[in-house]
């Protein structure tokens, strides 16, 4: 009976040692002590604006991507997270950038306000004045590569497809 149960024992511990190991596929999060929603991380990955959203009236309007020699349709109302705390976007015509933090725990995002509106127009003024108008975002991070940004009350969000990772 013994050496059954230190058999039994052994397996036991042999069995939760090999769970303890498994990757769980987790990323870094962006800050010590941070833990990421759903295993997700914003730090180093590039997104890109798909939508005005009115969670309020389910209604959703994209965004229109002006033609002309100077604009960048791949570059344009963009978020991207460093490794460093730092962020970077485009609108149509200003750069974005400075230091942004994130809770995972609570789901808050802080993004960076320097930028000017500058010659901006159109949907990138839109874009700048929510970010650069907004004190903190809940935001949501979904396996389809979808960062949604709520603000106003959660009465609406930015939408935004995962583009790549730097």
């Amino acid at each position: 009976m013994t050496k059954r149960m230190f058999i039994l024992t052994a397996l036991l511990c042999m069995c939760f040692a090999a769970c303890l190991n498994e990757d769980d596929g987790v990323k870094s999060p962006s800050k010590p002590g941070d833990t990421p929603q759903g295993g997700e991380s914003l730090v180093g990955t590039k997104w890109q604006l798909t939508a005005f959203v009115d969670v309020e009236n389910n209604t959703r309007k994209e965004p229109v991507f002006p033609d002309g020699p100077l604009i960048n349709n791949d570059t344009s109302l963009t978020l991207t997270f460093h490794s460093t705390d730092s962020a970077t976007g485009h609108s149509f015509s200003n750069y974005l950038q400075g230091k942004y933090s994130v809770d995972y725990n609570t789901g808050i995002l802080r993004l960076p306000g320097g930028s000017t509106k500058a010659g901006e127009y159109g949907d990138g003024f839109l874009f700048l004045n929510v970010i650069l108008s907004t004190e903190y975002f809940l935001f949501e991070l979904h396996p389809q590569k979808t960062l949604r940004l709520f603000y106003n009350g959660h009465k609406n969000c930015l939408e935004f497809k995962f583009i790549g990772v730097i």
